[in-house]
């Protein structure tokens, strides 16, 4: 269910601001539970330094993947406050001047500055659930993004990372409800390729919860027992491994 170029590159405004609001109120210290190892000043210097790397990319209009090492690091303490706007602002300029049909560089194999659009939209939403998770209770994700999420993880993200799996591949299907709106997905490994299909079918293991929920799942950023779980929850603990 993809949205529209406008609606991701608003998700992204509104995502990075509540993000800004967190770092500049909240305790830059403060560990990031669904982030282990990362405090809350070390997660806005990172999505701060995608914001700069993806703008390198897009304004660039780059066809091959840019040297990482050539991104400056973040600051850490109390500058990443104002360095992260600076890359907000930057990443939102790049996304929105730019048509969706032209070739950008993309890691998962979409060359498209669309894929950007719909990428930054959806790192910014789920960081900002874990920078708001870190400070206190997060705040509820846009189901209909939250939604789409979902789809871009079965059509973009989880093939990429099949294709690119060191590690044993899910045996088992996969069933998804959402219970919220619009959206069941059906998913299995067929000779080492992610198959996803939006169907009402039976898997090894279902899972039933909004779209937020089922976002949120598949990222490990809420455990299984939050969401309604039928069959065989070692076939889940497989598949939220590939969103690592």
């Amino acid at each position: 269910m993809s949205l529209d170029t406008a609606a991701y590159n608003t998700a992204t405004e509104r995502e990075g601001a509540a993000v800004s609001a967190v770092a500049a109120s909240g305790d830059l210290d403060a560990p990031v539970p669904s982030c282990p190892r990362w405090s809350l000043d070390r997660l806005v210097g990172h999505l701060g330094w995608v914001y700069n790397w993806v703008s390198e990319h897009v304004e660039a209009r780059s066809a091959t993947m840019l040297n990482r090492e050539d991104v400056p690091r973040p600051p850490r303490g109390e500058a990443v406050v104002e360095w992260f706007g600076d890359a907000h602002a930057r990443v939102l300029a790049a996304l929105r001047d730019i048509d969706p049909a032209e070739e950008v560089w993309g890691f998962a194999g979409v060359n498209s500055a669309a894929f950007w659009q719909r990428r930054m939209a959806h790192e910014t939403l789920i960081h900002r659930w874990d920078a708001e998770n870190a400070v206190g209770e997060p705040g509820p994700l846009d189901s209909d993004l939250a939604a789409d999420g979902v789809d871009e993880l079965m059509e973009v993200i989880l093939p990429f990372q099949v294709r690119s799996a060191a590690d044993a591949l899910p045996e088992g299907t996969l069933h998804l409800h959402r219970t919220d709106g619009d959206g069941e997905w059906l998913c299995r490994i067929s000779e080492g390729r992610l198959e996803a299909e939006r169907i009402h079918a039976r898997g090894d293991v279902a899972v039933r919860g909004t779209g937020a929920q089922l976002d949120l799942v598949l990222w490990r950023r809420i455990a299984p027992g939050d969401v309604e779980v039928f069959g065989d929850v070692g076939v889940l603990a497989a598949w939220t491994a590939l969103g690592r």
